[in-house]
């Protein structure tokens, strides 16, 4: 399936769309570096609702808001101590739009 139907069908469905950006990032390399930006950046943001969600693997962070503040996050990982090497921007399905 194309990427314009896809788009098309999202709409067609009543779906909103939300900025989703991944994260990659250096020297983040085990469960502990996981659990670190877990608790120091996501549980901050997603308390604040400045992102809707939030989800950190080795390597990468993806995070999904309305607009996601794409310097803000990354500023808030490098001070982790876990550089970001790119950031690229995907489509996700947010919440249901109400009718």
């Amino acid at each position: 399936m194309n990427k314009s139907l896809l788009l098309l069908t999202f709409l067609a469905s009543g779906i909103a769309l939300a900025d989703s950006q991944t994260f990659t990032v250096d020297k983040m390399t085990c469960g502990s570096c996981v659990e670190r930006v877990e608790t120091k950046v996501c549980k901050p943001m997603l308390t604040a609702k400045k992102l809707t969600t939030c989800e950190v693997t080795v390597g990468q962070v993806v995070v999904t808001a309305d607009k996601v503040n794409v310097d803000e996050i990354k500023a808030a990982i490098d001070k982790q101590g876990y550089p970001v090497k790119s950031v690229a921007a995907t489509v996700a399905p947010a919440a249901p739009v109400t009718k």
